[in-house]
């Protein structure tokens, strides 16, 4: 699929006036796994954003805090909001990092707004076949408004961002970047997230990423979480980004990733 998208973006008509934009972008390629969203029933064990997790038998729901520090100042124990789970059988065929080969991976986060941009969530991994999962219902206290979100089930696919020394491709012309995503779109690849690729952080002071060592498990733009009832989303034009040692990786540990989510602009 490579070949095809370089000699997709050799071909194509960009508004820079720059001659040298093709190579540059083909130079700038770097492999990821597409994600892709659809609007569609989600079978029990499937990847997908929103909707009710599929838990296994004594998992949780997780809650906003539950250490000593926030019962003597007599915080609540506010219920996490369900984001995704990925289940990694699905992913594993365009994997290149060594994902684990199976198991679920459950993202749950705060919606409260003042605590947005905290460490106010929890990223859990279980190694459970999907025959021992089960839709487990919203808790009664759970926000029903700004924490319950659309269903959307995830597909997976080979695609490619463009990166330059850990930076965003610099597009003299944004229009160019759409054209890019169209390319990716015409040979077959997923374009609405990314895992195993490199996070771009609007604030360089948001996280000291190594690209040598870590890897962005999962890039997901906040805006395709949408809440139920009336599709805006909770967070906004935020970014959720999941980055883990690729030592951690490799050894299935994937309780050590950072989950560090950024406001948008």
């Amino acid at each position: 699929m490579r070949r095809e998208l370089e000699a997709k973006i050799r071909d194509a008509e960009f508004e820079s006036d720059n001659d040298g934009l093709a190579e540059e972008m083909i130079g700038a390629l770097r492999p990821v796994i597409g994600i892709g969203l659809k609007k569609e029933a989600v079978a029990i064990g499937q990847s997908k954003i929103g909707g009710k997790p599929h838990l296994p038998e004594g998992m949780e729901w997780p809650c906003e805090d539950d250490d000593t520090e926030a019962e003597e100042n007599g915080w609540n124990y506010k219920r996490l909001s369900f984001v995704c789970q990925i289940n990694l059988a699905e992913c594993k065929p365009y994997d290149f990092e060594g994902l684990p080969d199976r198991g679920m991976l459950y993202l749950f986060h705060t919606t409260e707004e003042e605590f947005l941009s905290d460490e106010w969530s929890s990223l859990i991994y279980r190694d459970v076949p999907a025959s021992e999962l089960r839709e487990v219902d919203y808790p009664k206290d759970l926000n029903d408004v700004e924490g319950r979100f659309n269903e959307s089930r995830i597909v997976f696919s080979e695609s490619y961002i463009l990166d330059q020394d850990g930076e965003k491709f610099d597009f003299d012309d944004d229009d160019d970047g759409e054209t890019f995503e169209g390319l990716l779109k015409e040979v077959g690849m997923h374009t609405n997230a990314t895992m195993l690729g490199i996070p771009h952080f609007w604030d360089e002071d948001a996280y000291e990423f190594d690209g040598n060592t870590q890897v962005a498990l999962l890039e997901l733009d906040g805006g395709l979480i949408e809440r139920i009832g009336d599709d805006d989303s909770m967070f906004c034009e935020g970014t959720f980004h999941l980055v883990i040692d690729k030592d951690a990786l490799t050894a299935g540990e994937l309780e050590k990733t950072a989950v560090i989510y950024e406001g948008g602009t």
